[in-house]
């Protein structure tokens, strides 16, 4: 025996209509309220303390840098002297050292074991002096170039 068609009269179709759009009404406010809660792409503000993995030492891509991955990379241009008297290692001019959290540019040559001395072979500096310097030279380098 053939199974027999049912068909929704006009009221039923009218409540199955209504019952798909309250579906969709409901499913399109909890989309939203997600969307919401998310950063803008153009500028995000970021809460609490974000976190990101690590680069390598020496990465040069366009990698985030953690403050882990830039506290790395400052250890490897400008070790960390102990005793700012005597050189753990032979320095070039303008090598970089740390003593006791201040960041100094060697100026003058200083061999390992001898005296490190402000004003005469080293000169007190900071890192936003440095990114200075380096703009200048870049400024320089594209004005020639002009």
């Amino acid at each position: 025996m053939p199974t027999q068609k049912k068909y929704l009269d006009s009221s039923g179709v009218k409540d199955l209509f209504h019952s798909v759009l309250d579906i969709l009404d409901i499913t399109t406010d909890t989309v939203q309220e997600a969307i919401d809660l998310k950063a803008d792409v153009a500028s995000p503000e970021l809460t609490g303390t974000p976190t990101a993995p690590t680069a390598t030492t020496g990465n040069n891509s366009n990698q985030i840098a953690t403050t882990a991955f830039v506290v790395s990379m400052l250890n490897n241009i400008a070790p960390v002297e102990s005793n700012i008297n005597r050189a753990s290692k032979n320095y070039e001019i303008g090598e970089y050292l740390i003593n006791g959290g201040q960041l100094y540019r060697v100026t003058g040559a200083i061999a390992q074991n001898t005296a490190i001395t402000i004003g005469t072979n080293v000169e007190a500096t900071t890192i936003m002096a440095e990114l200075g310097n380096i703009s200048n030279i870049l400024a320089s380098i594209v004005s020639v170039q002009s």
